[in-house]
């Protein structure tokens, strides 16, 4: 009986080591802390509706400058991380 209550305890002690191998450490579970709010990301839509609300206020020009001023032709071609700065600059230019 002495020798399976050995192999039991070596047993539980490397069930213990497994399970800490497997536990994220405490920093690593908690999420990192921003001042700031994650800003929601801007869709394609989106800027559609704001570049689209432009042209029909009869800037059109603006709307292309806008445009090639973020490389492309039309807004297909924009880059979804863009989309943010691009709605941005186009709800200034709704406002002047």
């Amino acid at each position: 009986m002495t020798e399976l209550n050995e192999h039991l305890l070596l047993l539980a002690d490397d069930l213990a080591k497994l399970a800490e191998q497997n536990t994220p450490a405490k920093e690593e579970a908690k999420p990192a802390a921003t001042d700031t709010p994650a800003e929601p990301a801007v869709t394609l839509e989106e800027v559609r509706t704001v570049l689209s609300e432009l042209s029909k206020a009869g800037k059109r020009d603006e709307v292309k400058a806008l445009l090639e001023k973020h490389g492309v032709k039309k807004l297909s071609d924009v880059k979804p991380e863009e989309y943010g700065t691009l709605k941005k600059e186009a709800e200034e230019l709704s406002h002047a």
